[in-house]
């Protein structure tokens, strides 16, 4: 293959390289030595990306939002490509279901592509990349010339209209296109909450996970094999072979294998395995018990044929997940439940789920719950909530009455998670979402109780993050019978059993870092770089912080020989210094400080009212009033 494709060249574009066929195609053509530039959104959150062992993998990867035109086309008139693979791709798994993105994702970003180089001499070539799911229900020995069958999902349609557009802009604009029809693709870097990555996940730990029917059937072709239809029918849009122009190919191995037949070549390479159970996994309505290409066109015109058998594809792809994959096979993770206070984020709460939603389900855990706290934020956030708890039923949030701050924002969500394990973080980005999967391996090694997110670096001015170093520090010092961790804000990963102790406080004015460390439970860290606010201007100021300090101070367990002592200190230093302000003026700090304990500390916990009072539930896309919404008053 390496030699048939000695003549293509560059500049080529990939968009949607971060996913799992684009990915492939990228680390082929850098293989092949292509000059490839990989336009992907927010690369630092793709666990492909993050995953890649070899740093030469992640040269040319540009941050580009395919959606957003004005950036898109900026970027590929400054690249200046030759040939374009266009391998977005939204709805072609179970938990895509949003229709505005599907059509934008697969029809609108083509179109714009092909507007964008209309009437411009030489044009680059567009290699699309389509799904048999173009043929509805008719992927019986499915043939490219013959009518297509009743689609059967929104997915199917946007592919459709894809196609359709591929063959128009040809044969009407004699624009270099072809749309490639992708069948059932396998093989390494696949989600691994789909069926490949979860069989072989499964049956390295010595059992079947849930299956569909026995019958259900798929034409399963090797990513390499992908690649290489890819590459080849690129080369003969660059050699302006117009016979291909619009035209449609599939790509496909050309035999209908069932989930039994499926399983018996998985057992043949995992002795010892008992019999698989079909029928726990629920059918899906694309689910066809005959569903195959046809590949004598491919094969006459592109000269293309699969190389790689089921058998192989299989072994090879094991083999792969044994060595990069992010965990061992073996693991099996907890539930998670993450709770993310907000407070002007709205900007902010579409990535962080998307971040948190990919780093989860690239190791394979599916079974999470997003918490949304709306702390009576002033601006959009309470609708952002809604739109993603309508497309996702993992997500939900609550709306709170007034701003009753962070620490009662996370109390409220808290008391609601249901999962075996729950994560609090902040909504504006600064608390990274992919740690969180460090958090989770981190407490896979130790077994304890609470890992902490401890900031080893920031993106803050020197003052500022010097003085929250010293925050910590002094903290520490002040503080009587245990040690505080220092660097490490509420980011944390705890476990249900001891969450529901701590839940059991009493203090009006809660503060959960040192509480955490008051209950001593067992714990550990992980190193992360705290960015700078992605999204508008932080709420914090000095004298915020100042109050925050002073907060923290008189949650410590004090040591009072040290608090006396310090005040001894202030005071004959003024002394023998012969100064006036030192003698008089620290000791009315020191008096305003008890000043402030009595007044705030004590009159709020003689007043016991209530950390926060809920208005609304978010759920699924509607707003349920909340009867009893006052919370942690007990």
């Amino acid at each position: 293959m390496s030699t048939e494709l000695s003549t293509l060249h560059g500049p080529v574009v990939i968009l949607g390289g971060g996913g799992f066929i684009g990915w492939n195609l990228f680390l082929r053509c850098k293989s092949l030595n292509i000059e490839t530039y990989n336009l992907l959104r927010n690369p630092e959150s793709n666990w492909r990306v993050q995953q890649s062992k070899n740093p030469e993998h992640l040269s040319n990867i540009r941050n580009v939002d395919a959606l957003n035109s004005y950036e898109l086309k900026k970027t590929l008139l400054s690249i200046q490509p030759k040939i374009i693979f266009h391998c977005l791709s939204y709805g072609g798994s179970a938990n895509q279901k949003d229709a505005q993105l599907m059509y934008r994702t697969n029809v609108m970003v083509l179109e714009e592509l092909f507007s964008m180089f209309q009437g411009k001499a030489n044009p680059p070539a567009i290699v699309h990349c389509g799904s048999s799911s173009e043929y509805g229900e008719s992927v019986s020995d499915a043939r490219e010339d013959t009518p297509l069958g009743a689609a059967n999902s929104e997915y199917s349609l946007t592919k459709r209209a894809a196609s359709e557009m591929i063959h128009f802009w040809a044969k009407r604009r004699n624009y270099p296109c072809v749309n490639m029809r992708l069948f059932s693709v396998y093989g390494p870097w696949e989600s691994p909450n789909r069926l490949f990555p979860t069989l072989i996940k499964a049956v390295g730990q010595g059992a079947w996970p849930d299956l569909a029917e026995e019958d259900v059937a798929h034409d399963f072709i090797h990513v390499d094999d992908v690649t290489s239809a890819l590459l080849m029918v690129a080369q003969k849009l660059l050699e302006q072979d117009q016979r291909i122009y619009g035209e449609h190919f599939n790509v496909g191995c050309g035999v209908n294998i069932t989930l039994k037949q499926l399983c018996a070549k998985v057992a043949e390479l995992v002795p010892g395995l008992a019999n698989p159970i079909f029928g726990s996994y629920p059918t899906r309505q694309w689910d066809l018990k005959s569903w195959y290409a046809n590949l004598d066109k491919s094969k006459s015109v592109l000269n293309w044929y699969p190389r790689i058998s089921l058998s192989d594809g299989i072994h090879q792809t094991m083999s792969w997940w044994r060595e990069y994959c992010l965990v061992p096979l073996k693991l099996a993770w907890p539930t998670v439940s993450v709770v993310v206070a907000v407070y002007k984020d709205a900007l902010a709460i579409q990535e962080l789920y998307q971040r948190c939603k990919n780093a989860l389900e690239s190791i394979g855990l599916n079974d999470f719950e997003i918490i949304f706290v709306n702390d009576s934020s002033p601006d959009h956030s309470e609708q952002e909530i809604l739109n993603l708890s309508r497309q996702d039923a993992r997500v939900w949030g609550v709306t709170h009455t007034r701003n009753f701050g962070s620490q009662s924002a996370f109390l409220s969500g808290l008391e609601c998670a249901k999962k075996e394990f729950v994560v609090f973080m902040d909504g504006d980005l600064q608390d990274t979402p992919e740690t969180i999967v460090d958090f989770l391996v981190e407490q896979k090694k130790t077994g304890v109780d609470v890992v902490l997110g401890r900031r080893v670096s920031r993106e803050e001015s020197l003052l500022w993050s010097q003085g929250a170093r010293l925050f910590y520090r002094v903290l520490n010092f002040m503080s009587r019978d245990y040690r505080l961790p220092l660097d490490a804000g509420d980011f944390a990963l705890m476990r249900r059993s001891s969450l529901s102790i701590l839940l059991q406080f009493k203090e009006r004015a809660p503060f959960l870092r040192i509480l955490r460390a008051y209950c001593s439970f067992s714990s550990s860290s992980v190193p992360y770089h705290r960015p700078k606010r992605k999204y508008g201007t932080s709420t914090n100021s000095w004298i915020k912080n100042m109050d925050w300090f002073l907060k923290g101070l008189f949650s410590v367990e004090t040591n009072s020989t040290i608090f006396l002592t310090a005040l001894l200190i202030f005071i004959f230093t003024g002394y023998f210094m012969n100064s006036s302000i030192l003698t008089i003026v620290f000791p009315v700090l020191w008096v305003g400080l008890f000043n402030y304990f009595i007044k705030k500390e004590m009159l709020s916990q003689l007043r016991g009212r209530p950390h926060f009072v809920r208005s609304y539930w978010l759920i699924e896309g509607r707003k349920q009033e909340v009867h009893q919404g006052v919370g942690s008053s007990s």
